[in-house]
Formats: structure tokens, sequence, C-alpha cells
């Protein structure tokens, strides 16, 4: 699923998604994506991830989302690193609304 930093997710606390967020708004020119790192805070620590990847060769990055507690919002925080010099850094958040579909 691809999404867009700054909006909110439902995510069902059964499913295990993969969730894609797309830099090339924020991404001048030739510049790609170098490191990616994926945080999430929230109200405990049901929400978990897994599987985080640079897309080769484009300007986006994913991660896998498991589990979560019914009821409850996590936020999704994905910092990158570009490859330029001098490197940039930026980060987006989502939020993952956790509800049975």
């Amino acid at each position: 699923m691809s999404i867009t930093p700054g909006s909110s997710v439902a995510k069902d606390p059964d499913a295990s998604k993969v969730y894609t967020f797309d830099w090339t708004l924020w991404l001048i020119g030739a510049a790609l994506i170098y490191s990616s790192a994926w945080e999430i805070t929230g109200p405990d620590s049901a929400l978990t991830k897994d599987t985080e990847t640079i897309m080769a060769g484009t300007k986006k990055t994913s991660v896998r989302l498991i589990g979560g507690t019914k009821g409850k919002t996590y936020t999704l925080r994905n910092r990158i690193v570009t490859n330029e010099t001098p490197t940039q850094t930026d980060d987006k958040s989502i939020r993952v609304v956790i509800r049975q579909e």
C-alpha cells in the first residue's frame, strides 16, 4: 500500500501489510535515498515492524507492519538520508489507526 506522509491509514490488528512511502515530491533532481530507518511510537508495543527496505532505483521506502491493539493509534515515522553531497536528512510520519476490518 502506497501512502502519503502526513496521512492516516487504517490497519486490521490481524493483518501483516507492507506500507510504502513515496519521497518523490520531497527529493529534488537526481537525489536518491541512501539510508532509511523506521520508528513506531504509540500507547503500547503491540504494533511491530520488519522488512524495512529502500526500493532500488526509486525514491520510495517500505516497511511491513504487524499487529497493533484494536482502537489504538500509533505514529509511524520514516527518517531518510540522501545520497547527495552534502547529504540531507528528513523524516515524515503517518498515523496508523488499528481497527477490525
